[in-house]
């Protein structure tokens, strides 16, 4: 991918900072926060530096600081520019983010999934660092090396990051999906991941979360009208446990199951289809079933008329 000024188009400038064009593109009209140049052929072209900006902008709002509060700061200068990242090697990241989970060191472990998402593609950084630190955390609490204390603690900050890329949920003009856990289960990162990824493509967001009923989740669609359901269990038995409701809700609606819980027992009880345990995969087919991309032959036609 090109990063000098003349090569990032707004597509590739979203699939950087996992921020929607739709939501960029509010950003530069209401507050003034990308500064893009123009190719001879009127082109908008954006630059590291924007990238360095949307970052500063969106560190600012996981800190609580409004949108334009944070925009006004970033076009002061009151916040200095985050440098270009550094690849490093995700493996290396992840070892850190274990030691800081040790100690219970929110400093070390926000610096490390810093460093974890400056320096790789947001896709790269959720498959290949964020995930996979997840699924080893939860085998070291299976083995006894760490307490539901420490789990809890790393799953909260990495919660509070996703949200910060939340915040365009509700911007897009795509598919609507309902995102939810059945009763008993906790484990809603994944399903944090999975949103995350669809928005960037323009799908549109409803989050559920943790430990929902089956009957109310029903009420919610009947409202929504989602165009996809998707729930996800770490354990079999917590889908069994509500097999007659959710029989009922695929009836209605298109279900995704997935998760360790999503066995193909369970699928084939219910009559649905199991969602690949790559998130970001799974993300991927459902964004290429749909049609839509982050750099879709729309973001050309809207730079065009820009």
């Amino acid at each position: 991918m090109s990063t000098h000024v003349e090569g990032l188009q707004i597509g590739e400038l979203a699939e950087r900072v996992g921020v929607s064009t739709h939501t960029l593109r509010a950003w530069e009209r209401r507050y003034g926060i990308l500064k893009p140049s123009r190719t001879t052929g009127g082109y908008r072209v954006y630059s590291e530096l924007d990238v360095r900006r949307v970052s500063a902008v969106l560190g600012l709002r996981e800190q609580g600081v409004s949108i334009a509060e944070a925009a006004r700061r970033v076009n002061a200068n009151v916040v200095a520019q985050i440098p270009a990242g550094r690849r490093i090697d995700a493996a290396a990241i992840v070892y850190e983010m274990h030691r800081a989970v040790d100690r219970f060191d929110e400093f070390a472990l926000s610096a490390a999934l810093d460093r974890l998402l400056s320096s790789h593609r947001l896709e790269e950084a959720l498959r290949d660092g964020l995930m996979p630190f997840l699924v080893q955390l939860g085998g070291r609490w299976e083995r006894g090396e760490v307490s539901v204390a420490h789990e809890h603690f790393a799953t909260q900050l990495i919660r509070r990051r996703l949200d910060s890329y939340s915040l365009m949920w509700a911007d897009g003009d795509g598919p609507l999906v309902v995102l939810a856990c059945p009763p008993g289960e906790q484990h809603d990162i994944p399903l944090l991941v999975l949103g995350v990824l669809l928005a960037r493509s323009g799908w549109r967001i409803r989050y559920i979360g943790q430990e929902t009923p089956v009957a109310d989740l029903a009420q919610a669609c009947s409202i929504l009208q989602p165009d996809l359901v998707v729930m996800a269990a770490t354990r079999d038995t917590t889908f069994r446990r509500s097999l007659d409701e959710l029989r009922d809700l695929a009836r209605s609606y298109r279900l995704l199951i997935g998760g360790r819980g999503a066995t193909d027992t369970i699928c084939a009880d219910l009559g649905v289809e199991a969602m690949s345990q790559d998130v970001v995969a799974a993300a991927s087919a459902l964004i290429d079933e749909s049609g839509r991309t982050g750099r879709s032959d729309s973001d050309a036609a809207a730079q065009l008329v820009g």
